[in-house]
Parts: C-alpha cells; structure tokens; sequence
C-alpha cells in the first residue's frame, strides 16, 4: 500500500497535459518542491480544481508513484484573493513564485525556502507600494538561502574589511574596494548603512531603506539569467 505524504505547500504553477490532466508544481514544507499529477483535474467533476489556486498556500496529500507522483487530497489554506485585487501585489507575488521555480531544482529541500515564502507573502501584505524594496529583499534572502548570497564582509579580491568606499559587483561576488571599480563592469557603489541593510535581508530581517540601488536587482537577474513577466507589469 502506498505512503500518503501529508504537508503543507504553495503551488507554484500548473503545466497542461493532453485530455484531463495537469502537473502541479508545489514548494511543500517538509518534502520541499514536488511535481505532482493532478489527476482528472480538468473534468467538471473534479473536486481539485475547486480548492487548488496558483500562488495558494494549501494542505495536500500526495502519494509517490513509479514515475510520477500523484496528488490525491488537497485542502485551501489561504487563497490569498484580497492581494490580487491590487496589479502590484498580484506581480509581487508573482516575481517571488517564478523566481522561486527558476532557482530551484525538483525535491530540493529547505525550510528556510518554504519561511522566506511566508515571510515575504507578509510583507507585500504591509508595503506593496515599496515594491523595489521587497523585490531586493526577496532576491537577497532567497538567493543567500540558496546559497548564491553575495559576500558582504570583506573585499572579495583583497580581503579588506575597512575600506571607505566600498562598491558591489555581482559578477566578483560580493564588496570591492573602490579603487578597482574600473575592472567590473556591474560596480554599484553603496555606503556602510546599505550594507548592513542588505546584510540583515541575508538574515531574513526587514529594513527599510529610501534609496535602494535599483541596479542591484538587474544584476542579479541578469547574472543568474532569471526572468520574470510578472515584474514587467510594475517596471
């Protein structure tokens, strides 16, 4: 008899298959990002399709089959209707979601992931007008969860911790010494109260700040080749 995996989870996206069926793709908390068959999920008798939402937080019953595994009881936790009533925090919400799917690989496992999803949902509840803020927030959380965080202690080249001016280059990655600005191409230069800033993003920490280097964002998507449509809807 097969296991029922039982969790919490938010669905990523849904992938169409020929006929009735469709692939789920979740971020669960305790088996991290699985692709589920949504069996039948298109017939009118489907008692999926009325409880699974895009971009919902839900709780899901799965079972591990041959080759695909295979969704068999979902519960609606938060539909989240009330942030799409808003075009800025439907994108919001859709930029944390299609990065999320682009950065990370199928049973990849972390509950650190599964928190910064809940987190951030939070904080476009509170300051989706900041909508440049969160994004830098979300990108420096997710990607130092992940492991691709950018280093702010020192000069990534020299090694220096007391430089006045320090600069960011995505590219190098992490701090650099002003002096060798010229050798990167994506030097953004950012002062001591920034780079705490962004330090405590790493953290999972929300701060505030007014003048965020927008900069910092393109770079990153840029470098780790990651696309958004949702983000075109606010730019």
């Amino acid at each position: 008899m097969a296991i029922i995996h039982n969790t919490e989870a938010y669905l990523i996206k849904q992938i169409d298959l020929p006929e009735v069926d469709r692939l789920g793709v979740f971020y669960t908390k305790n088996y991290g990002k699985q692709t589920l068959l949504l069996k039948g999920i298109k017939k009118s008798t489907s008692k999926l399709q009325y409880r699974l939402y895009d971009w919902g937080k839900s709780e899901i019953e799965f079972i591990v089959g041959r080759n695909t595994s295979r969704l068999i009881a979902i519960k609606d936790l938060d539909s989240y209707s009330d942030l799409y009533l808003d075009i800025k925090s439907t994108a919001l919400m859709g930029i944390m979601f299609e990065l999320l799917d682009q950065l990370t690989d199928e049973n990849h496992t972390d509950i650190q992931v599964f928190e910064c999803i809940e987190q951030y949902i939070e904080l476009v509840k509170k300051h989706h007008n900041q909508y440049q803020v969160l994004i830098g927030w979300l990108l420096t959380r997710l990607l130092y969860t992940l492991g691709y965080g950018i280093n702010l202690s020192h000069c990534v080249i020299t090694g220096s911790t007391k430089s006045r001016d320090f600069g960011i280059s995505i590219r190098a990655g992490g701090l650099v010494v002003s002096r060798l600005k010229d050798e990167f191409e994506d030097y953004i230069a950012v002062n001591s109260d920034l780079i705490y800033t962004l330090r405590q993003w790493q953290k999972g920490i929300w701060l505030e700040v007014k003048d965020f280097p927008w900069q910092i964002v393109q770079y990153h998507l840029h470098w780790y080749r990651l696309k958004s449509n949702s983000l075109n809807l606010i730019q």
